[in-house]
């Protein structure tokens, strides 16, 4: 199997634990990776909430394009 990847974010400990081992049952390579990521500084948190804010309830020329009647 090529080209598959599974990402399980946010998942609670045991879950993450049981899909762990069924992964590796199934011959799936698992990677793992710290909970959180060093490269974010905690102050960034404010600086990407305040940026969905600003985004929140605004509409992009190109969805109109893509909507389904």
């Amino acid at each position: 199997m090529r080209g598959i990847v599974f990402h399980q974010d946010i998942a609670r400990t045991h879950t993450a634990l049981v899909t762990r081992h069924k992964l590796r049952e199934l011959g799936w390579k698992v990677l793992i990776h710290p909970p959180y990521s060093r490269d974010l500084a905690s102050s960034d948190y404010y600086l990407f909430l305040s940026m969905a804010n600003d985004f929140a309830g605004k509409n992009s020329p190109q969805e109109k394009l893509v909507k389904i009647d």
